[in-house]
């Protein structure tokens, strides 16, 4: 199949995610098919958007985003609310990342939207080659970023504090911001500003402190 760079993804590996069987069965158990249909209706709206996240600022009835993904779901808002709050009880869904950053997502969700981004085709034909280049190497950066080893992770106080004051001013969560500072190496920081920027240039991000943390560690 022919996965053209869309914004979205036409589809997604629907299978991959067999060690989150478990937790998905655990959901089942107490929602029967409405656990099944949910989970994966939540993955269609996530990737949907061709990115590895969805938005959700809070778990009550008078949420926009509650409103929409239990439309969606074909669930009343207090059963939608009801089956996520057991699906972040149980680490189906990442709770960490809904309370600091207003996400919902989960490890496995990024690591089949990195897969997927390496899947994707590049049409031969393309009037723009320019364009082309462009996406294979915003792809070949963020593998480079995960993949290669961090020789240090020291820093001078300077560099600390002028990557503090970054992370700061697009809203990374504060509590956060020295862990990502000890774990990360300067470069490795500076890289992913660089890539971060190029994709609000594109405007192909919408949160950018939940993008940053997604390719630092944490």
């Amino acid at each position: 199949m022919d996965n053209t760079i869309t914004k979205s993804f036409d589809y997604f590996l629907h299978y991959y995610a067999s060690n989150e069987t478990f937790k998905i069965r655990q959901l089942e158990s107490i929602y029967n098919n409405d656990a099944y249909a949910y989970y994966y209706k939540m993955l269609e709206i996530i990737f949907s958007k061709g990115l590895w996240y969805t938005e959700l600022d809070k778990l009550s009835v008078d949420s926009i985003y509650i409103k929409s993904y239990s439309i969606y779901t074909c669930l009343s808002k207090k059963k939608y609310i009801d089956i996520t709050k057991t699906a972040l009880d149980i680490n189906l869904f990442d709770k960490e990342k809904l309370e600091l950053q207003y996400i919902l997502t989960n490890d496995i969700i990024i690591d089949i939207y990195s897969r997927m981004t390496r899947r994707r085709s590049v049409p031969v034909a393309d009037s723009n080659a320019n364009k082309v280049n462009e996406c294979e190497n915003v792809i070949s950066t963020k593998n480079k970023l995960n993949d290669r080893k961090k020789a240090s992770y020291e820093m001078t106080a300077e560099d600390h504090a002028e990557l503090y004051r970054q992370m700061e001013k697009i809203g990374v969560n504060k509590k956060m911001i020295p862990m990502i500072l000890q774990l990360n190496s300067y470069n490795d920081i500076k890289d992913a500003f660089d890539l971060l920027s190029y994709k609000l240039s594109k405007r192909e991000v919408t949160n950018a402190p939940a993008y940053l943390c997604a390719i630092l560690k944490k």
